[in-house]
C-alpha cells in the first residue's frame, strides 16, 4: 500500500469517525466492495449503487479511490448516484477504513498507570481546611452584607464629583 493510499483510509476514516449515519455508510459499502471484488461472477465488473445525497456520494467516491474502482456520478437530483467500474488495477487495500476506525474506538490499554502529581509536603485535598465552612451561617451572612454595602454604596460626594466630570467631558467633546 502506497503513502498516498494509505493517507486517503486514514483522511476517510477521519471524517466518518464521529458521524453514525456516514460511519455505518462507508463501513458497510467497504465490505460490499470486497464481496464484489471477490465474487467472480459479478456481472461485467460495474456496480450501480442506490441514489444518495452529494456528502454520501463524496464518500464513497474517496472509499472508491481507495480501492481503485473507475467511478464517476450519473443522473440528476434525487436520482443521482455512483456507478463504480473494476479496473484492473482494482483491489482490497491492505488496510481498510475499518482498520482504522477499529484503532479509533480501541480504549486505551489498562496498562497504561495513571499518577496524580502532588507536591512534596502539601496535605491531601481532603485535609485542608476551607475557612468558609469553619464560619457559622450569621458571620458568613454579615460578611456578605458588608461586602455588598462596600461594593454598591458611594457616598453623594463621590456621586457628584462623578457626575462634573462626565459632564466636563462631554462639554469638551461638544466644543471638539
Amino acid at each position: 500500500m502506497s503513502v498516498t493510499q494509505f493517507a486517503m483510509v486514514e483522511e476517510l476514516a477521519f471524517l466518518v469517525k464521529d458521524n453514525l449515519p456516514c460511519k455505518h455508510l462507508v463501513l458497510s459499502m467497504e465490505e460490499a466492495f470486497i464481496n464484489f471484488l471477490q465474487d467472480d461472477a459479478s456481472s461485467d465488473g460495474i456496480l450501480e449503487l442506490e441514489p444518495m445525497n452529494s456528502y454520501n456520494r463524496l464518500l464513497l467516491h474517496r472509499l472508491a479511490d481507495i480501492f481503485g474502482f473507475a467511478h464517476e456520478s450519473i443522473g440528476e437530483g434525487e436520482d443521482r448516484h455512483l456507478v463504480l467500474q473494476r479496473c484492473p488495477e482494482t483491489s482490497v487495500p491492505s488496510i481498510l477504513v475499518s482498520d482504522i476506525l477499529w484503532q479509533c474506538d480501541e480504549p486505551q490499554s489498562l496498562t497504561v498507570s495513571r499518577h496524580i502529581l502532588t507536591r512534596e509536603g502539601t496535605a491531601p485535598v481532603m485535609e485542608t481546611k476551607f475557612p468558609s465552612f469553619e464560619l457559622s451561617l450569621q458571620a458568613r451572612e454579615a460578611a456578605y452584607l458588608a461586602a455588598r454595602e462596600r461594593i454598591f454604596t458611594m457616598d453623594i460626594g463621590e456621586i457628584k464629583n462623578l457626575l462634573s466630570i462626565s459632564h466636563e467631558l462631554f462639554l469638551l467633546w461638544l466644543v471638539e
